[in-house]
């Protein structure tokens, strides 16, 4: 029995985004952290020095905008991970679709990609036979 994905699967295959797949935690934990580090440099540089208001005024506006970006950042990690929960629910609904009958036990990433990799030959050759 052949196994070849069905229209639902390519679709859902290439419409899927990045985003939707995973949450780069790694990146967003060491930015954040890299924020809150120079928040703390520049509390301890503002604290080992005498200052003007000029200084002062400089301080807690950097340290406000350092600040918000980190929250947003929070944010943000938070919210991608509710769209990767929602893409992850969604394909869950859609994958009984995906391949018809019961081949799909056994089915692994590496022959999905060879079948992939078909597909775009046979569309390759079809542009060319048709131009």
């Amino acid at each position: 029995m052949s196994c070849i994905p069905s229209e639902p699967f390519v679709v859902s295959f290439w419409q899927l985004a990045l985003p939707e797949i995973t949450v780069p935690t790694d990146a967003y934990a060491a930015t954040i952290a890299r924020l809150r580090s120079s928040i703390s440099r520049l509390d301890t540089w503002i604290n080992t020095r005498t200052t003007t208001a000029e200084w002062v005024d400089a301080y807690r506006v950097n340290k406000t905008e350092l600040s918000t970006l980190a929250d947003k950042l929070s944010t943000e990690q938070e919210e991608q991970g509710k769209v990767v929960t929602t893409a992850a629910a969604r394909l869950d609904v859609e994958k009984m679709y995906w391949f018809a009958g019961k081949c799909n036990k056994g089915l692994s990433s590496t022959r999905l990609i060879m079948l992939n990799g078909s597909f775009r030959q046979r569309k390759e050759r079809t542009r060319t036979n048709e131009g």
